[in-house]
């Protein structure tokens, strides 16, 4: 069975992970070929995907899972969980899950994640525009403890000591302390603040509207370079 509108995608050992919005794929290195794909009945509008050394783990935002049994489920938002269905064997223990709790009172709902990445341990997720925070899951414990963004969040990025989030409309790139989970730095970057990797000792951020790309330095928290890629 092949897969249907790919919506994200992870690389983890020697294989690239591939979800849409019902059904998960791996696609083998070697031979660039869809060797696997798995139905995910339960998995809704929104799902993303990221790898590290924590695991595989997915995030689903579409209302299709319900909170622990004697919770509200109006306190929370949906879930997510490490993925071992490739594993083989089988572990014993199919999936772990981490419920990841709403805001009380809030006035409106999540309508989906808009990213997820794995590193310091910990899984970190980042809301939408009526969700602006970015969680920490913390796959030993389970657990989620959320931090609030200034604006709406985009994408994730973790390296270089620190976990970096694109604003989906302000045009700048929050950095995340790991450790105290707090906002430290706002730094101005293009227009149209997407994409955010971490390599090579900066932070790379894509400007969809400049058509740009942002090197910041890491030990500062300064752009460095603004570099033109024909947009």
């Amino acid at each position: 069975t092949g897969l249907k509108e790919p919506r994200d995608m992870a690389i983890a050992a020697d294989d690239v992970y591939v979800v849409t919005r019902d059904a998960i794929g791996r696609i083998d290195e070697k031979t660039a070929a869809l060797a696997k794909a798995v139905n995910e009945e339960q998995a809704c509008g929104g799902p993303v995907i990221g790898a590290g050394k924590a695991g595989l783990w997915l995030a689903d935002a579409g209302g299709c899972h319900s909170p622990a049994q004697g919770s509200s489920r109006n306190q929370y938002l949906n879930v997510a969980r490490r993925l071992s269905v490739f594993d083989d064997p089988p572990p014993e223990t199919a999936a772990d899950r981490i419920w990841i709790p709403r805001q009380r009172n809030q006035a409106h709902d999540l309508q989906y994640y808009s990213d997820l990445a794995v590193g310091n341990d910990a899984v970190w997720v980042t809301g939408d525009t009526f969700e602006q925070v970015v969680w920490r899951l913390a796959p030993r414990t389970r657990t989620a403890a959320r931090t609030a963004l200034p604006g709406a969040p985009l994408e994730v990025a973790i390296g270089a000591g620190g976990i970096w989030v694109t604003a989906l409309l302000d045009d700048r790139v929050w950095r995340v302390d790991p450790v105290t989970r707090r906002v430290v730095a706002a730094i101005p970057v293009g227009s149209g603040s997407a994409g955010v990797a971490v390599a090579g000792g900066s932070v790379w951020v894509t400007n969809a509207i400049d058509g740009t790309v942002t090197r910041i330095d890491p030990q500062t928290n300064a752009v460095r370079a603004t570099i033109d890629v024909g947009g």
